[in-house]
């Protein structure tokens, strides 16, 4: 008789989640668990709340309701510099606007990650980063002289740098082409699978639902 093998522990899991906007916009979420190391989707049309989801996930946003627990813990629960440095050291971010700072170079932008989560800064983990994502030729560059595609390289880098457990990824292919897009995703997943990360990506993009086991879809 084969012993079963215990079921991964959910890297996160979103309980009676909701948001309200102050305007009458009362955004409301289904329960959901991620299995560490599984990637999951999160689709749906344009205002069905999935950045909204994707900052209350990150505790940049608080909910008015229910809670979010990442990696064991109650983010919304933390506050101030707690949850900076919660954040900084589990959560990944790639926004759609991919908010380097201008005035450090591409290599700087990475050591600030490390620092900011309290963690040694490690030249040698932002070199060896960069050369794999192909912009170590970029790494004293600053962001503004960047291509988008290697500005995307570089944010990428940027929320891989801390091995987080979780990368959330907001709309990263909606204004890419088809080859673009799957690029852009080859990269997002092959970086989340190297760190043994879950991979969160929140878009409209219907393209990529294909490359998704998990789904999670917001209705209008």
């Amino acid at each position: 008789m084969n012993a079963t093998s215990p079921a991964p522990s959910p890297v996160l899991r979103l309980e009676r989640l909701r948001f309200d906007y102050g305007d009458g916009q009362l955004l409301t979420f289904p329960d959901c668990e991620v299995p560490a190391g599984q990637h999951c989707l999160i689709l749906g049309p344009s205002g069905c709340g999935k950045s909204t989801l994707l900052h209350l996930i990150a505790g940049l946003l608080k909910p008015t309701g229910g809670h979010v627990e990442l990696a064991g813990q109650r983010v919304d629960a933390l506050r101030g510099a707690s949850l900076d440095r919660f954040r900084g050291r589990h959560v990944g971010l790639v926004f759609q606007r991919l908010h380097l700072l201008p005035a450090l170079s591409v290599a700087d932008n990475l050591l600030l990650a490390q620092g900011l989560a309290g963690m040694p800064r490690n030249r040698a983990r932002v070199n060896e980063l960069l050369e794999r994502l192909g912009v170590a030729h970029r790494a004293h560059a600053r962001p503004d002289d960047l291509s988008f595609g290697q500005a995307q390289r570089v944010a990428l880098a940027r929320a891989v740098i801390n091995s987080p457990p979780v990368i959330l990824a907001d709309e990263p292919t909606s204004n890419l082409d088809d080859g673009n897009t799957q690029e852009v995703l080859n990269l997002l997943q092959a970086e989340a699978s190297r760190s043994g990360a879950s991979l969160i990506v929140a878009t409209h993009d219907r393209r990529i639902r294909d490359a998704f086991d998990l789904r999670l879809e917001l209705a209008a």
